[in-house]
């Protein structure tokens, strides 16, 4: 009775990504096959109990969150993350910039029977979370454009995985292949993996194939965590496209409210290290470009007028409070970059411009429909 009760998990508070990101099932098994973790006879059961289909997703979670935290922190971390603290860990996360995903009963199907003896688990993702929060709202394009980079970002994360485990066999190997039983003893050799007397010079390269394989899969994670935490901002951009570029200029035929240019011009006169709620990146800029408009002037190239630094373009005109990574706003908004179309001024150039021109702007941009 208790064996059974045991084998009866459910999600029922929190459990966080470890291993990963999600995957189609068939790629799960091939991958878990391939690292001889499992075996084809245990995920058909699986498959057949649960009723998988070959392209329903699936991730690696785990409840105890500093082993899903050490899954994406160097390897040099793991034993220190592992004995941290919840405030400790807290601190961890927000210093290294990580970013868990939190699942509970609701997002998902646990499969009990793949625990990894490390507190792992299979988790089904249900139908309703794919589709993202539970809704069926389309997504707009600024996020699909993100979703396309996280799931190149995410292809290549695995294909790091997958180089790591087999750097890290291939080390295992050497180290074997260099013992030898009657010059170190029985005992010795199952510590040579990290005797460094008894290295190898082909072991010292193995290894600093795995230190960079390592810090390569950090650092594309890193980029995975900074694109996920633009989403909610993205989704923002995509609410509200229109108003984005419907409006600026300095016509009525454009829009009667258009305040892109002053806006921009009071935050270069304020020369403050932050707009709203966000620390600049490097340095600010005021930029003045033809763009393309959207709405009821849909196609119209005319000029207009934001803040951005080295990272984000900040979108704080005609009531927007939107920032949005530069490659994403200039795709979006077709800048144009050409000579007399694209102008970018700093804080103390665009303050010296308003000085002798005695107005907010445009100052040098020329557009093609004269708006």
């Amino acid at each position: 009775m208790l064996e059974q009760e045991a084998k009866i998990k459910t999600i029922s508070l929190k459990y966080y990504n470890s291993h990963g990101f999600s995957m189609p099932w068939n790629e799960m098994v091939q991958t878990e096959i391939g690292r001889g973790n499992y075996t084809k006879r245990e995920f058909n059961n699986w498959a057949k109990k649960y009723n998988i289909k070959p392209n329903d997703n699936v991730i690696w979670v785990t409840a105890n969150k500093n082993i899903a935290v050490s899954y994406t922190a160097p390897s040099s971390d793991y034993e220190k993350i592992l004995s941290m603290s919840d405030s400790q860990l807290d601190k961890y996360i927000i210093s290294e910039g990580i970013e868990l995903n939190e699942y509970t009963q609701k997002d998902g199907n646990l499969i009990n029977e793949s625990d990894d003896g490390d507190e792992g688990y299979i988790l089904l993702l249900s139908e309703k979370y794919e589709k993202g929060g539970y809704t069926e709202k389309a997504k707009g394009p600024l996020e699909k454009e993100l979703d396309n980079k996280l799931a190149t970002l995410k292809t290549k994360d695995e294909q790091l995985r997958k180089q790591y485990f087999n750097l890290k066999l291939d080390l295992g190997k050497k180290a074997v292949k260099v013992s030898q039983v009657n010059l170190f003893g029985t005992q010795k050799v199952g510590k040579l993996f990290d005797d460094t007397v008894s290295l190898t010079e082909a072991e010292n390269v193995a290894r600093k194939l795995l230190k960079e394989a390592d810090t390569e899969i950090v650092k594309n994670r890193a980029e995975i965590n900074r694109l996920e935490k633009s989403r909610d901002e993205i989704i923002k951009a995509d609410s509200n496209q229109i108003s984005m570029f419907a409006k600026g200029g300095k016509t009525e035929a454009i829009n009667k409210k258009g305040d892109c240019y002053e806006v921009t011009g009071n935050v270069a006169m304020s020369n403050s290290k932050t707009i709203g709620t966000h620390y600049f990146k490097g340095t600010p800029y005021i930029v003045h470009a033809e763009v393309t408009g959207q709405g009821a002037i849909k196609d119209i190239r005319y000029g207009h007028a934001w803040i951005e630094d080295d990272i984000n373009v900040y979108e704080y005109s005609n009531g927007n409070e939107i920032t949005i990574p530069i490659e994403l706003y200039y795709k979006w908004g077709k800048v144009n970059r050409s000579p007399n179309k694209y102008y970018k001024y700093t804080f103390n150039d665009a303050i010296n411009k308003m000085l002798d021109t005695q107005h907010y702007g445009p100052w040098d941009l020329k557009t093609e429909s004269g708006l």
